[in-house]
């Protein structure tokens, strides 16, 4: 009895939340647009129009960054914008004997978009000694700017060169205002780390930065309580397995982070043939990022100012635009050093639609039904007349739903269908669906999932049918692989409640409500492979159903897979063990040992007219061997291949002892418009006469499905079965001739 409460329960708590969920102040996470990304050009130059340095030549404002102005980074400090950058040339302290050595700049603007006015008088506001050895002897570069919350004053984070090979590359920090001694975070050999960005979260200081493994640079981060934490390694991890430089940004609640990456990962980065390109990622906590873009780069370095490369980016971010600045690269030589500037693109930030709490729909289906039956009637063994059989009914269903939105996680629906057979004056009212979902607890991949609700994996061999079960179902969901996890309970053949026009009372509960019951328990792993570089999807899963009321139970072992052979050439099948016990005529216990599966090969080519695909597939349902101790017979548990995309004898409906052979087409004359033809060879397995035929027959099938607008559909279904030896053959019973069902339907849905 308590299963029948279940639902109910859970909804009374729901609709008495209602009155609170407009009190609720939740903060709506902006939304990416992606088709917003506007390329804006250069924004600071390198200064390539200077002389070469020479001698003969006094050095002149923006010697220091003459090839490249490289490694944005920008603030607002009051009513300015405030840039950090790198500069590669010759710095006045070294003028004109150091020719290719990194300092550090600055430049102001009145908006992001610039114009940008280099300080200084364009000369580096921290230079290189020049020296090998001591602080900052070799290079100084990718400085970026924190306003640190501990010791209330801003802090320059820069990586800088010893120009030795052990203890090479450093980063360190030094004071806002570039004092020329700096602090040592922690070091690497030469060119192995660099590009350092520092956040606080409040707490923990989080440190990104580029370090190189094998020759491939990747992103990577360390997190401590206080600076001299930062230089133990313990809590360095890879964010990004193949990226490099970054820049972190908070934004509205959410970290944001742009990196580069090598257009090839693992090649010896060669500017000429090999891209830098552009990245965007984000995250809650700073430990788990997730791709946007479907992890492609935000946009492709095609014009002429970075046709070989976009690298170093920095991301800054007011009044819900995106500005990115990079490094440009339009052309390469000595590893990219030379014709190098600051280039800008941006990207639009959207507030979502507010979420409806509460969110009313409805649909509705006419269906008109007819079967046509033609077959002989004998006498012994003769066939003395033809008879022929019309039956026809018209179906209507109502689904009204209603969804609430309790907070950003948890919902709940509610779904009641309204059927009414009108031949045989038939009506009823039941809730087809009625649960709560939390969807990704506590911010992990789990959701779970209380109440009526549909049970639907693959392609519903064994699990798909409409009606729903009352349970729990546990999901795992992160990339590549999902788990479901489930247990419910299912009363077949029995609605929640009964409208009876005979009875005074509107709603009856239905008197034989534990007579149907049936248990089912699963475990569903699904999960995203390569084979060849090619994408296997494969599905591994143990199902079990208990029927008490027919002592009844069976267990199921399955694989599935779906491998995309070729661009047009999908390979697809599955195969599963059944085991179990179920009773004869007399209750007596007999084990279960059965066998099904299909194997289909589809081909496809949407780039041609109609759009073509066609269907081959061989499916074994095993039959009751007269032979054995055991029942051989296939148990669908509670599948339905009807309402699947493998369609086996719509008008026979075959659930067990079939060999079956299935060649279909399907077009699609336009978008909204699909149009499919089936035929298929039916064959028993088994048949307690030895000599009557196995021929069961054949079968052909027409579909059409209309998609008229968004609100409105129309589909048509029209089959005929021709009976094959095996009926022929079967003198006790009238020998079919053919039968031949239609049924159209109309769908309305809001």
């Amino acid at each position: 009895m308590k299963y029948r409460f279940i639902v109910l329960i859970l909804f009374i708590i729901s609709f008495s939340s209602v009155q609170n969920i407009s009190a609720q102040n939740t903060t709506n996470e902006l939304k990416i647009k992606y088709d917003s990304v506007k390329k804006k050009g250069i924004v600071l130059s390198n200064r390539l129009g200077l002389s070469p340095p020479l001698t003969e030549i006094h050095y002149q404002p923006g010697h220091w960054r003459r090839t490249v102005a490289d490694d944005a980074h920008v603030i607002k400090q009051g009513n300015k914008y405030r840039m950090l950058l790198s500069g590669h040339g010759s710095p006045p302290n070294l003028y004109p004997h150091t020719t290719n050595i990194w300092s550090l700049g600055e430049a102001t603007a009145p908006h992001p978009k610039g114009p940008w006015t280099i300080s200084n008088n364009d000369n580096p506001v921290l230079a290189p000694h020049g020296w090998i050895g001591g602080w900052g002897g070799g290079h100084l570069v990718s400085s970026m700017y924190i306003f640190d919350p501990k010791e209330k004053k801003g802090k320059i984070i820069y990586q800088c060169s010893t120009g030795m090979l052990e203890n090479g590359s450093k980063i360190g920090r030094t004071d806002d205002g570039y004092p020329n001694v700096g602090t040592e975070l922690f070091f690497g050999k030469a060119d192995t780390i660099a590009d350092p960005y520092l956040v606080h979260d409040g707490k923990y200081y989080h440190l990104f930065y580029s370090k190189k493994i094998k020759n491939i640079w990747q992103t990577w981060k360390r997190k401590a309580l206080t600076w001299q934490g930062l230089s133990d390694a313990s809590s360095a991890k890879c964010i990004v397995s193949s990226g490099g430089s970054s820049s972190v940004t908070k934004y509205n609640g959410i970290w944001y982070l742009v990196y580069s990456a090598w257009y090839n990962a693992g090649s010896k980065f060669d500017y000429a043939t090999h891209k830098n390109k552009i990245y965007l990622w984000k995250s809650k906590d700073l430990e788990n990022w997730d791709p946007e873009f479907n992890g492609k780069p935000i946009f492709e370095p095609n014009a002429i100012y970075d046709k070989f490369g976009a690298q170093d980016p920095c991301l800054f971010i007011e009044n819900n635009i995106m500005y990115i600045y990079y490094g440009g690269i339009k052309q390469p030589g000595n590893n990219g050093k030379i014709d190098t500037s600051i280039c800008l693109a941006t990207l639009e930030l959207t507030n979502p639609k507010p979420k409806k709490k509460i969110d009313v729909s409805f649909r509705t289906k006419l269906f008109i039904k007819g079967i046509w039956d033609n077959h002989w009637i004998n006498q012994g063994d003769k066939k003395v007349a033809e008879e022929s059989k019309f039956k026809s009914d018209v179906e209507t269903e109502l689904r009204p739903s209603l969804k609430l939105s309790f907070t950003k996680k948890i919902s709940g629906a509610i779904e009641w269908k309204i059927n009414h057979r009108w031949n045989f004056d038939i009506q009823e009212i039941e809730i087809y669906r009625g649960y709560l979902q939390f969807y990704r607890m506590f911010d992990s991949p789990f959701t779970l999932i209380l109440g009526r609700q549909e049970l639907s994996f693959g392609r519903k061999l064994l699990m798909g049918e409409y009606n729903g079960y009352d349970g729990a179902h546990l999901l795992f969901n992160d990339k590549d692989l999902k788990v479901d996890l489930f247990a419910g309970t299912r009363h077949s053949g029995n609605n929640f409640f009964d409208f009876d026009k005979d009875k005074d009372n509107f709603f009856t509960w239905d008197n034989n409500f534990k007579e149907f019951r049936k248990n089912v328990y699963g475990l569903n792993l699904r999960y995203n492979l390569k084979i060849l570089n090619k994408p296997l999807i494969s599905e591994a899963y143990i199902f079990h159903k208990k029927n008490n009321t027919i002592q009844e139970k069976t267990t199921a072992i399955g694989i599935k897979t779906e491998y995309k052979f070729t661009k047009n050439l999908n390979l697809n099948s599955e195969i599963t063990k059944q085991t179990g016990s179920t009773v004869d005529e007399n209750k007596a216990e007999i084990n279960r040992n059965a066998w099904g599966g299909y194997v289909q090969t589809i081909w496809k080519h949407p780039k041609i007219m109609l759009k073509p695909e066609f269907r081959f597939e061989y499916a074994y349902l095993s039959g009751d061997d007269p032979d054995t101790t055991d029942n051989e017979n296939f148990d669908i548990l509670s599948g339905d291949n009807l309402d699947s995309d493998i369609k086996w004898g719509r008008i026979r409906n075959i659930k067990k002892n079939m060999h079956i052979g299935n060649l279909g087409i399907l077009v699609f004359p336009w978008d909204n418009i699909k149009l499919s033809l089936f035929y298929s060879i039916l064959r028993k397995e088994h048949l307690s006469n030895l000599d009557i035929s196995k021929d069961e027959g054949q079968e052909l099938n027409f579909k059409a499905d209309y998609s008229i607008n968004k609100h409105l559909s129309f589909n048509l279904f029209a089959g005929i079965f021709w009976p094959g030896n095996l009926y022929d053959n079967a003198l006790s019973k009238p020998a079919k001739k053919s039968k031949m069902q239609f049924e159209t339907c109309f769908e309305l849905k809001f």
